[in-house]
């Protein structure tokens, strides 16, 4: 089947009939802007999917988050592990994760009970608490890698830079920022639209569009390349001193001072590094997508010759979201694979 609509904005892929055939092109859009779109049957079962995924695996997915997000929370706080210098952080991001999770939870349920998007509150809710959330996840990371980057780089340091008051204080400013910074929420949207009770105001859209450019650059993009510059710096180091050790024992016969301090250097600086290089690496790979397309959503809003096909960018969109939402779920299965020190304290708990 071969057809041509015309339209103007949004293509959904719902309103249209299709005679579904694997791996032909099913039909065409052209739009007075230029915009041509091959919607084929891939798209529309992948559509399909992700749609049923959102409204029956997103509340699966965040049951396990908040499981996930408990135990790892009560090891980090409740055990021996609260004795390593990144504990603090790790048990911040359990309870942010969980705040992100409520949020998928509330859509969820408006998915199942429409009537609850308005009800009082939820818009502000899930708004105010997505950005906060996805804010904090992203700098409590930076902040856990910067204090990762001077216990393997510059040990000798580390007592001065990373105190345990230094850390509050960062931590603490973190949190206000990103409580002042997203206030905004409570008055740019709009709560009394009959067809949809939480959509952007009019009157600030041209506001949003630029506080949205601006956080793309501070919750992505910044934290992106400090965190891969931070991981390729680390792994360098840890490299070098791994060669640097096997080195000494092959020429040396070190007494036993010698090497108790060789052994507590590298503990000090080896302790919990393979697991933080994996949850801030698994974390940037996942969070990518989503923000990839959001700014491809930014550009395609400005330009005006051909722009992204609707349908083929919505199904990206969905599938961007659904490894998003992952991210948030998954941080427990990385600690007991990467953390000897945290399945241990999990079978003794």
């Amino acid at each position: 089947m071969n057809s041509t609509f015309n339209i103007e904005d949004t293509i959904d892929l719902e309103d249209f009939d299709y005679n579904f055939q694997w791996s032909l092109v099913n039909a065409n859009f052209s739009s007075e802007n230029g915009l041509v779109c091959h919607i084929t049957m891939e798209m529309v079962v992948i559509r399909e999917a992700t749609k049923a995924f959102d409204r029956y695996a997103v509340p699966a997915i965040c049951g396990l988050g908040f499981v996930g997000g408990i135990v790892s929370f009560l090891i980090f706080v409740a055990t021996p592990f609260r004795y390593l210098p990144c504990s603090h952080y790790l048990a911040l991001l359990a309870v942010v994760d969980m705040m992100f999770l409520t949020t998928q939870v509330v859509n969820s349920l408006v998915n199942h009970f429409p009537s609850l998007a308005w009800a009082t509150g939820s818009c502000f809710y899930v708004v105010y608490t997505s950005y906060v959330s996805s804010f904090l996840s992203a700098w409590f990371l930076v902040l856990m890698m910067m204090e990762r980057y001077v216990i393997v780089c510059h040990p000798f340091k580390y007592s001065y830079l990373c105190s345990k008051r230094m850390s509050i204080i960062s931590i603490s400013l973190t949190t206000i920022l990103s409580l002042i910074a997203y206030s905004h929420s409570f008055f740019t949207l709009d709560i009394t639209n009959k067809k949809s009770p939480c959509v952007t105001d009019p009157n600030y859209i041209e506001f949003l569009s630029i506080f949205t450019y601006a956080d793309t650059v501070v919750v992505f993009v910044v934290p992106f390349f400090t965190i891969f510059f931070l991981n390729l710096r680390i792994l360098t180091a840890v490299r070098k001193l791994k060669k640097k050790f096997k080195l000494q024992n092959r020429s040396l016969r070190p007494g036993p001072n010698r090497q108790n301090k060789i052994n507590i250097l590298t503990l000090a600086q080896m302790r919990s590094t393979t697991l933080l290089i994996w949850v801030s690496s698994v974390y940037i790979v996942f969070y990518m997508p989503s923000y990839v397309v959001r700014i491809l959503a930014l550009i395609n809003t400005h330009i005006t010759g051909p722009r992204l096909c609707e349908p083929l960018f919505h199904v990206m969109q969905q599938l961007s979201q659904i490894l998003h939402l992952l991210n948030y779920a998954i941080d427990i299965f990385l600690y007991l694979a990467t953390s000897a020190v945290f399945r241990k304290n999990l079978k003794c708990s």
